[in-house]
């Protein structure tokens, strides 16, 4: 688990948290697997970049990301779907699958 998974993994809300205790376990049904749907998202479309709990937690985490992308699910999801990938991903050194889903929806055609 990377070191930012386990502060993504805490801050939940308090009925998802008491499903999960051990904010340290990994796999299906844990908080870990939490991370990874694109529930935050409240546009998701097919072709487009695809903004993850995990993505939309780590968004939430940083405020010059608001000044920088201000409209994540709509005009600047593409530009923060880029950041993701190319930025965050080597910064936070976060596991490489956390990065499939974005990358799966790019394969699936950009908008």
């Amino acid at each position: 688990m990377a070191p930012i998974h386990l502060p993504a993994s805490f801050d939940q809300p308090a009925e998802v948290a008491r499903n999960w205790p051990n904010g340290c376990a990994v796999g299906e049904g844990t908080s870990y697997a939490w991370l990874i749907p694109a529930e935050a998202d409240p546009r998701r479309r097919p072709h487009y970049a695809l903004i993850t709990e995990f993505n939309h937690w780590l968004y939430r985490q940083r405020p010059d990301l608001h000044d920088v992308y201000p409209a994540p699910f709509d005009e600047h999801r593409q530009q923060l779907g880029d950041w993701f990938l190319f930025s965050a991903c080597r910064k936070y050194r976060y596991d490489r699958h956390f990065a499939v889903p974005l990358l799966s929806s790019w394969a699936r055609g950009r908008p």
